[in-house]
């Protein structure tokens, strides 16, 4: 049985770029990456709640 390894990753503004990160995510072998460029003070963090199960 494979173990999955999920990570939720993010910047906080759009001028900012999420590609370091990413690159190490799949290096270390990550299987999903959710990722959003947003701050949480705009808007709920729909990319943080995807894996969870939990709308809110």
């Amino acid at each position: 049985m494979k173990n999955y390894i999920f990570n939720y990753t993010r910047v906080s503004t759009e001028g900012q770029n999420l590609d370091r990160q990413l690159d190490a995510l799949e290096k270390y072998g990550v299987d999903m990456i959710y990722n959003e460029k947003m701050t949480g003070t705009r808007s709920p963090r729909a990319s943080k709640n995807a894996g969870t199960g939990d709308g809110a």
